[in-house]
């Protein structure tokens, strides 16, 4: 007999049966309980069934109750933050709850939302990520040693600055008025992610090579190609998103060629007859 308050069944008032034919003077069977209300009390009942007839049926004999178990939940899910910088830990302590009176050992499952097992840990106790960049769903699930509970889940991102940079160094773009030439570029550069602003570096070499953190230019964008940077070395322009805790990466360009300087004439050749033409013969042109 199933009940909210736990009543024995009797030989007209009963929520279900079932026949055990046998032999024996003992055995055991299983009964399973279809739309049983979950916190309700079992109270099962043994019938001895003469092949006489009913005349000669035993008086009922009732067992203890059972509880149909309550599935667990999770009563509280605290979060330290949901945005923090890399390498912050994001720290949740979770509570689970069950109105079954029984001793159970609450439990509950946690795993990041790309994860394929749950780590199951005792309720109250607290979980810790770690993480350098990017955003990730927690899922935490109930336990009571029996039965798993409803999933609720909590989300955080990892703020690590970040940044764009676009540089234009057309060969048409430079200053003929001063020498050696200056090298004209021009750049447009973001930030996001929590950056609070970017530095400007750069990187050369004579090979289209190029690697390692460069030099600090300052942190407004340069409208030239460093002075440091030898005619007809490759170079690139970079920058490093920060904010008042770490830094981001670093961003660089395309890879660039500083222009050469034009060289002297190699030979003049003057017509004395009235100076009517000048030829010169170079050996390099302005690029």
């Amino acid at each position: 007999y199933i009940s909210s308050g736990g009543s024995a069944p009797s030989m007209s008032s009963y929520s279900g049966s079932k026949n055990v034919p046998s032999t024996s003077t003992s055995g055991s069977t299983t009964i399973t309980l279809s739309n049983a209300t979950r916190g309700y009390k079992v109270v099962c009942g043994v019938v001895t069934l003469g092949s006489a007839g009913s005349s000669y049926y035993s008086s009922i004999k009732t067992g203890g109750s059972v509880t149909i178990n309550s599935l667990p939940s999770l009563s509280t899910i605290t979060q330290s933050a949901t945005n923090v910088n890399s390498g912050t830990s994001v720290t949740f302590s979770v509570s689970v709850a069950d109105s079954n009176s029984s001793s159970q050992t609450l439990k509950y499952g946690y795993k990041l939302s790309t994860d394929s097992n749950y780590t199951y840990v005792n309720s109250g106790t607290q979980i810790s990520f770690t993480k350098t960049s990017g955003s990730y769903t927690v899922n935490f699930i109930p336990y009571d040693g029996l039965e798993t509970g409803a999933v609720s889940s909590k989300s955080f991102t990892v703020n690590r600055p970040s940044g764009s940079i676009s540089v234009s160094a057309n060969d048409s773009i430079y200053n003929t008025l001063t020498y050696p030439i200056t090298k004209k570029i021009s750049c447009s550069a973001s930030y996001a992610n929590g950056a609070n602003g970017i530095k400007y570096y750069y990187r050369t070499n004579s090979t289209s090579s190029l690697s390692g953190n460069g030099t600090l230019i300052g942190t407004s964008a340069p409208t030239q190609v460093p002075d440091a940077v030898s005619p007809g070395n490759y170079y690139q322009i970079g920058i490093l998103p920060y904010n008042s805790l770490e830094n981001g990466n670093y961003v660089w360009s395309d890879i660039f060629i500083k222009p050469t300087a034009p060289t002297a004439p190699s030979s003049l050749l003057i017509n004395a007859s009235g100076f009517s033409s000048l030829t010169a013969f170079y050996n390099n042109k302005i690029d």
